[in-house]
């Protein structure tokens, strides 16, 4: 018996799915896990199939990131405007003939 024990696997860039294992007669075995009896020395070699791992999530990722700092600029423009504004009118100065 010969198994694939993880049928699926994933880097950061690629996606490697087991397709189906290959003896050298040809002859094509698609199960994850195969049992099979020999009278003759057999090859069997587990083939692949790769995707790539759609950009799209990193895009996304930038995106949201992007939008998130606008928003924290904002708010920090429109606080710090707000504090200008509420500040205290300080006091006339004095008059020009003032005695103490």
């Amino acid at each position: 018996e010969i198994c694939v024990l993880n049928p699926v696997i994933e880097t950061q860039s690629i996606i490697y799915q087991f397709e189906y294992w290959l003896d050298n007669n040809g002859n094509k075995y698609y199960e994850d896990c195969i049992k099979v009896k020999v009278s003759e020395p057999l090859t069997l070699r587990a083939v692949w199939s790769e995707k790539e791992k759609s950009p799209i999530i990193f895009f996304v990722a930038i995106a949201l990131a992007a939008i998130l700092a606008i928003l924290v600029i904002v708010y920090i423009v429109l606080r710090a405007k707000k504090k200008k504004e509420t500040l205290p009118i300080p006091p006339p100065p004095p008059p020009l003939d003032f005695k103490v």
